[in-house]
């Protein structure tokens, strides 16, 4: 053929293949290519327009908080380093995982666990690998090696746990965890009691982090069973522990709690709270997080509690005797928590970014042995009294104070010893009750403040004597 009638000629096939089969195998892998991105593998989430949340495996959907908080569990699951980790696949020990959730993995699970601590000697970190699936848990698992270093892994959107035992999950009975680490996977507690049930449960920590992890205190597919007891208990001292992007739900009593009364060693790491959202039960009395005085030093960051009696509690921090003990907090959320900081014996706070509202108690309360407080740039509002001061230092900047039910900052001890608000708002007040109290002692020093209520205040008694007062209404 000429060169002109080849270019005339319409192009029918490409490299011998036909161009409707080209065309239809491109359609096939743009199709196959968006199911991929949207689903993940069996078992992973699905988000759709309604903003609900689907298992593929069972099409069991079921309301979250996750999308209400912008709060995406990540695709963090990568390949290990097996020079460094010694990766122990559930599912190689007789682990189904089935779509459902029916079958009975806790004998597997403990096999697992069992093959981890062999030869204990040996180093790299023992990684318990849970692919995606869901898996029916019935029996305690638990971990009785304190020098091997311990990883529970489990594929990020794919991996769901259901608790349907009494008592703990993951119990590690030594005395010392100096290194575990538990991310990416969700738990739902099944049974219809758990009045006692704890998730995780340790005697002392060193060293342990818990990231990407979504937990649930009740069975969020089919009934809907009373909550777990707690979800975190370290009922000795508490030494660099981590929660990061993590979602505890449905707890009576708490979600993260130390507890113990020990000697510190000597190495003060902090407890660190980011990301963390927690919401109590509507049963119980329950505290979001809760440090005794097993621990010296904790820092907190976007931290956002729902529905508890207590959001922080602050219970000493550090055994008797050992000083600087301080607790850093910032972007703190509380909402219809009773309480939400609640400060006890010579512990010093420095908040930021506070929110605190809706609660029936006061928004924090600073208890006895001269605690200080030192809090700027925060909201406090609906609630019966802004700060609750019975002894110690307080300072307030750059806060504002609204429709409290008895007043704004209450002094109601003899034990204050300096009370120092700064460029501080009131407003809807009970009258003559944005600040008032009885100090025995001490100095008063406010400057810059706003009073929108009433025409007097500040009605301090006769004990108190202010250095410097400079108020101005509304």
């Amino acid at each position: 053929r000429s060169e002109a009638s080849r270019q005339a000629l319409p192009i029918t096939s490409v490299m011998g293949v036909p161009c409707h089969v080209v065309v239809l195998v491109m359609v096939v892998m743009v199709v196959v290519s968006f199911v991929t991105l949207v689903c993940g593998q069996s078992g992973s989430i699905l988000y759709d327009p309604s903003g609900t949340l689907k298992v593929t495996a069972s099409q069991a959907q079921f309301s979250s908080n996750v999308v209400a908080n912008n709060f995406v569990m990540r695709n963090t699951s990568a390949s290990l380093d097996a020079a460094t980790y010694r990766i122990f696949n559930v599912r190689d020990y007789g682990a189904t995982g089935d779509s459902e959730g029916v079958a009975d993995d806790s004998a597997a699970f403990q096999a697992c666990i069992a093959a981890m601590s062999v030869n204990p000697a040996l180093s790299g970190t023992r990684v318990m690998h849970i692919p995606g699936g869901v898996y029916n848990i019935s029996q305690t698992l638990t971990f009785a090696f304190n020098s091997i270093h311990y990883l529970i892994q489990g594929e990020s959107m794919g991996t769901y746990i259901y608790w349907s035992g009494p008592g703990t999950m993951f119990n590690f009975t030594f005395a010392d965890t100096f290194y575990f680490r538990a991310q990416n996977f969700y738990i739902f507690s099944t049974m219809a009691s758990k009045s006692s049930a704890t998730l995780f449960e340790f005697n002392n920590v060193r060293t342990a982090s818990f990231y990407n992890i979504k937990s649930v205190g009740k069975s969020v597919i089919g009934t809907f069973p009373p909550p777990v007891k707690g979800i975190i208990l370290i009922k000795g001292y508490c030494l660099d522990v981590k929660l990061s992007d993590t979602i505890f739900e449905g707890f009576e009593s708490f979600g993260f709690k130390c507890q113990g009364d020990t000697t510190l060693p000597s190495n003060y790491l902090p407890v660190t709270f980011s990301n963390v959202i927690m919401t109590g039960s509507t049963t119980g009395s329950p505290t979001g997080i809760w440090l005794a005085s097993a621990t010296k030093y904790a820092d907190f960051n976007s931290v956002t509690l729902y529905n508890v009696n207590i959001g922080i509690s602050f219970d000493g921090l550090a055994n008797t005797g050992n000083s600087n003990k301080n607790a850093a907090l910032s972007n703190i959320r509380c909402i219809t928590a009773n309480t939400c900081i609640k400060i006890l014996d010579s512990v010093e706070v420095f908040a930021t970014n506070v929110y605190a509202s809706y609660g029936a108690n006061e928004a924090i309360y600073v208890g006895f042995n001269s605690p200080r407080l030192l809090l700027s740039n925060s909201r406090l509002a609906f609630q019966n009294i802004g700060i609750l001061m019975n002894s110690g230092y307080l300072m307030v900047s750059s806060t504002a104070f609204g429709s409290m039910a008895a007043s704004g900052i209450n002094i109601s001890g003899g034990g204050v010893l300096s009370v120092q608000i700064i460029g501080c708002s009131f407003s809807s007040m009970p009258a003559n009750n944005d600040i008032a109290g009885h100090m025995s002692a001490g100095s008063t020093y406010m400057l810059g403040m706003t009073f929108c209520t009433s025409t007097n205040s500040i009605p301090f008694d006769a004990a108190v004597t202010p250095q410097k007062i400079l108020a101005v209404g509304c």
